[in-house]
């Protein structure tokens, strides 16, 4: 029987050996469990056993033949441009049960392609300066498909823009668009990850994917312009979303609205609670909030965020209403959420009285407000997008990158057009865990009733109840 070499390790006959040292009859190898075996072999230059030591134990072969296809595996990931788990999956599918249950944890495999890998990737870039072109393997899928839709080295505001046609022309269908940004998975030479998401019946998925140098609103509208002059050239249509829901990053938000004058802004529900509590904890509130007897506090900040399930007309009195009958400590929180989110900041005094005059609001309550967004069915949080960078960040495997390692799992990640192709096959989208569907009923219930607590002049009973539901449920 033949030996199987490799750098440092031999397999013959179920043993597994270590490399030992050169002899006159070729190489010495001995058994890498010496410390309790002598069993050596010596192989010559043809790979056959010229002499051999006994062993004191058996042989492993499952353990022999795991190693066996972990080199396997690691070839292939040095000569094919395949997905990760394209490389693991027929390796592992062939082997015996025996074998299976020696080969390391599949989390373990996929760390090793990925780092044999990166050996065959191009230096790297030390900032954006450098990057003077992208390697053509990254300017398409794994499947060949043109994958690189923008970069231009010159442009002040630089940026790496990801889209096929595919999904150029799926995004210009798309009516409502989810965006968010990601900077832990963002590689070092870039700020972020920009997203923006859309529905293609039923189901979110990503269409267009760009790393961004910064996140001024001048960057943000050259990603749109970008996406709309492509659109424009290679399909000879508008790009026109009628909702675009965000964080409430203002750079992004004054580019949606001088990009998409038409689109109605939609912030999330979500990063508006948080915003809310990080008032909590900047009042020095946030270890009694959590206190068991401080229930009361908890139910009047949950009554605040569901001002956002009101009409928009009914925020300012629903505001005032809930401001008067809520505990007092809060009223540090009550008072930065008016100024940002429902009146604006007390800008100037009239000389010689006491008149004040309020500013806009940073966030006037049409970009938060649900109601509308509720009735419709429509998204209240940009929680798809933040899955996707969490995915995008397991498929990494670290935080910030080099940017050759990102472009290589980004092509993964591209395989999104399966997604879209069963999304418009028609498969059934991913089902929503089940508490998610119960609390949207709730608050649907609720919500349908709104008119009756407000001609009842009983806001109050309905803020507490949409809050006692969306609490912990945004």
């Amino acid at each position: 029987m033949d030996v199987v070499r490799y750098t440092r390790k031999a397999i013959h006959a179920g043993h597994m050996y270590t490399k030992h040292r050169q002899v006159k009859l070729g190489i010495a190898w001995r058994c890498d469990q010496r410390g309790a075996c002598l069993g050596r072999i010596v192989v010559d230059q043809h790979d056959k056993v010229v002499t051999a030591a006994d062993h004191t134990h058996g042989p492993d072969w499952g353990r022999c033949k795991a190693a066996e296809c972990v080199q396997d595996i690691k070839q292939a990931a040095g000569t094919s441009r395949a997905s990760t788990t394209s490389v693991i999956q027929p390796k592992v599918a062939r082997v015996s049960t025996e074998t299976t249950t020696k080969l390391p944890k599949n989390a373990a495999l996929r760390k090793m392609v990925r780092r044999v890998k990166r050996q065959h990737l191009p230096p790297e870039p030390k900032s954006l300066d450098e990057l003077d072109n992208i390697p053509r393997r990254f300017h398409v899928t794994l499947k060949g498909d043109r994958w690189l839709l923008y970069y231009e080295p010159e442009d002040e505001e630089r940026m790496l823009v990801f889209s096929s046609n595919h999904h150029l022309k799926l995004l210009q269908r798309a009516t409502y668009w989810v965006m968010d940004g990601t900077f832990k998975s963002a590689p070092k030479i870039v700020c972020q990850i920009y997203a923006i998401h859309g529905c293609v019946n039923g189901k979110w998925v990503p269409l267009v994917i760009a790393l961004l140098e910064n996140k001024t609103r001048r960057t943000y509208e050259k990603l749109f312009d970008v996406l709309k002059t492509e659109v424009r050239r290679r399909l000879r249509k508008d790009l026109q979303p009628e909702y675009v829901s965000t964080d409430y990053e203002q750079g992004a938000i004054s580019a949606v609205r001088t990009a998409f004058p038409d689109a109605e802004l939609c912030a999330c529900l979500f990063h508006l609670g948080q915003t809310f509590f990080r008032q909590v904890q900047a009042a020095g509130l946030a270890i009694v909030y959590r206190a068991e007897e401080s229930e009361g506090m908890r139910a009047d900040f949950h009554a605040l965020i569901a001002i956002a399930f009101v009409p928009v007309d009914d925020v300012e009195d629903a505001f005032d209403a809930l401001q008067e009958v809520s505990d007092p400590a809060l009223r540090p929180v009550f008072q930065h959420v008016e100024d940002h989110y429902v009146r604006g900041r007390l800008q100037a005094r009239r000389r010689g009285g006491r008149v004040r005059q309020r500013g806009r609001p940073m966030f006037p309550p049409a970009l938060w407000n649900c109601y509308s967004r509720a009735e419709q069915g429509l998204p209240r949080t940009t929680n798809t997008c933040e899955a996707w960078h969490r995915r995008l960040g397991t498929l990494v495997g670290k935080n910030h990158p080099s940017l050759y390692v990102f472009l290589d799992q980004l092509q993964e990640v591209a395989v999104i057009d399966v997604e879209c192709s069963r999304a418009e096959a028609g498969h059934s989208p991913q089902k929503r865990r089940a508490q998610c569907e119960v609390t949207d009923a709730r608050v649907a219930r609720i919500q349908a009733r709104y008119e009756e607590y407000r001609e009842a002049d009983d806001v109050l009973s309905y803020l507490r109840a949409i809050g006692a539901n969306v609490a912990g449920n945004l």
